[in-house]
């Protein structure tokens, strides 16, 4: 073979990948080639990174483009582009978009009924993206902020449709509930979009007081005579440096937007030194965005259990495959403690207080618990089956996290007051161990049932008796499973209890009393009741019923336990505000 032969052969693909790559970045559905190009030339490190102020909260611009774009577009980001870079598009720039698909439109019903007032390119992109545009839904008022602000101009040819769904969708919302709740959440997402006050970056000039948004400089320099004059004329500075900035981005005169950002930002910096959160911390915080809060380690367990199920299968391999197992088990474990970690670091909340305030927190809190309260059993019983229950726990809770299933929202907010103590943290926490118990005790329970439902069709197949809990299982797998649940159902109540017993004396360290019937805490007390009489109905049972009835009951305390985690939240009403 001649020298230079893979070379030459190599030398084609290598010119392709050149020749796309330097290709003229392609149009998407909402930005054009040329915003795509210069999305690729400007650098917007140091913008992702600036400290933000939302819900009393120092946050960087990185965090605030992720929830914003994703309230109005759905996702994260726009046509592949960097989230700070499609805020400030939006911002910047919002009247070139008024016409083009990016307030996403979701329910069925809500579209039939608006289609008629649609133009036929709008529907096209309806039934392409899921979206539409934002002018149909804006009224006078919103037309006027915008072109008060230079975001989109007067003369704009999209204002002819200014309004055209308005009255459709408020007639829509006064046909039911389930209609009156989309209209809702689409007019909440057109909102977003006009992103009114959303970025609030100029640090206070004193200590303690909110920062500032670009609105808010305007309205300094209308009330110009009536302020001191330091503070106007500081206000007019940063407010012509964002305009210049502005007419950067517009004209896409990318070195020009880079020089004057550097300036601004470096500004911006050195007057908030004491507020602002340190630069390790803020990159912490971009790091925690883009790895979705270590959530993905919900593959690693799943990885895990699939390991130790097919070590409790049998094989020559038992061992081997349980310690892969075991170890993927304590490195997913890892990931998801460092990924608590790393949001209780950011959230500035100090050691007495852990991310566990809203319902995303609680899913992480669910799953890590579970999982080392998996791996604190495993050291005991030695068998795998602990870790396996704890894997499948762990993979579940992670998955609705990892895709924000349901309301679960992982945006991290400054917590009142009344929770900010380390007595809600010890209650919390106990509980969170105890629903992560519960949840590994009904997997145990259906692991149980179904083996007994089968050996039901095979009359020969031994059946369970009580077990003793100071012997190793020697009846099969029914005994031991039996075994495994008694011990997770008597951990699960004592935690609900002792939890239960914590959050009535945070009470009445917060409001003045220990119990007020309140929904959480009266089904708070059923899921203790739930669990105490199915301890004690064990024993009232026939020894060889005992374990199929202990598991069916264990299986109606964990739906009893969800409705207290999860529903109470959303249907009943009560001083809990968890959600």
């Amino acid at each position: 073979m001649r020298a230079g032969g893979p070379v030459r052969r190599l030398a084609p693909a290598v010119a392709i990948v050149v020749a796309a790559a330097a290709a003229p970045a392609r149009a998407g559905d909402v930005f054009d080639a040329e915003t795509l190009d210069f999305a690729a030339r400007v650098d917007l490190h140091e913008w992702e990174l600036l400290p933000n102020e939302h819900a009393g909260r120092l946050e960087i611009v990185d965090t605030l483009a992720r929830r914003q774009v994703r309230a109005f577009y759905g996702a994260a980001s726009i046509d592949g582009t960097s989230p700070t870079f499609s805020l400030l598009e939006i911002y910047f720039n919002a009247g070139a978009y008024l016409d083009r698909p990016v307030v996403r439109l979701r329910d069925a019903r809500l579209q039939a009924r608006l289609r008629p007032h649609m133009t036929p390119e709008a529907l096209d992109r309806l039934a392409r993206t899921g979206r539409v545009g934002p002018v149909g839904l804006l009224g006078p008022a919103q037309r006027g902020a915008l072109t008060a602000a230079g975001r989109a101009d007067a003369s704009a040819p999209a204002w002819d449709r200014l309004g055209a769904l308005r009255e459709p969708v408020r007639a829509a919302a006064g046909a039911d509930r389930r209609l009156a709740r989309a209209c809702g959440r689409l007019l909440g997402r057109v909102e977003a979009f006009l992103a009114a006050e959303a970025l609030r970056l100029v640090p206070p000039r004193a200590p303690g007081g909110p920062y500032v948004a670009d609105e808010h400089l305007r309205a300094i320099l209308d009330a110009r005579g009536r302020v001191p004059a330091s503070t106007a004329a500081r206000a007019e500075r940063v407010h012509e440096e964002l305009a210049a900035l502005a007419r950067a981005w517009r004209q896409r005169d990318a070195r020009s937007f880079n020089e004057l950002s550097a300036g601004l930002i470096a500004r911006l910096l050195e007057e908030a030194p004491v507020t602002r959160p340190p630069r390790w911390r803020r990159r912490l915080e971009r790091f925690h965005n883009r790895t979705y809060g270590l959530t993905f380690a919900w593959v690693g367990f799943f990885a895990a259990a699939v390991l130790l199920l097919a070590a409790a299968a049998g094989g020559g391999r038992r061992r081997a495959l349980r310690a892969v197992g075991m170890a993927v088990f304590a490195a997913s474990t890892a990931t998801l403690a460092a990924g608590v970690a790393v949001r209780w670091i950011i959230s500035g909340r100090g050691w007495h207080l852990p991310p566990l305030t809203n319902q995303y927190e609680s899913v992480m809190g669910v799953a890590l618990m579970a999982a080392l309260a998996g791996m604190a059993l495993e050291l005991i019983f030695r068998r795998g089956a602990m870790a396996l229950v704890a894997s499948v726990v762990a993979a579940v809770a992670l998955l609705c996290a990892f895709f924000r299933l349901g309301p679960l929202q992982p945006e991290i907010g400054a917590p009142m007051a009344l929770l900010n103590t380390s007595i809600l943290a010890w209650h919390v926490s106990t509980l969170m161990v105890g629903y992560g118990v519960i949840g590994m005790s009904v997997l145990v329970s259906l692991a149980y049932l179904s083996i007994a439902a089968v050996r039901r069709r095979a009359p020969d197949a031994p059946r369970s008796a009580g077990p003793d809990l100071t012997a190793r299982p020697a009846g099969g797998l029914l005994p031991e499973l039996d075994r495994y649940n008694l011990v997770l159902l008597q951990l699960a109540c004592w935690l609900v209890g002792i939890g239960n017993i914590l959050g009535a004396y945070w009470a009445d360290r917060a409001w003045g009393r220990w119990w007020g019937w309140d929904a959480k805490e009266t089904w708070g007390l059923m899921t203790f009741v739930v669990y105490l009489g199915v301890l004690h109905a064990r024993y009232a049972l026939p020894a060889r019923r005992r374990g199929t009835w202990t598991a069916a009951l264990s299986v109606f305390g964990c739906a009893v336990m969800g409705f207290t985690w999860w529903g109470v939240n959303y249907v009943l009403r009560g001083l809990h505000s968890y959600a």
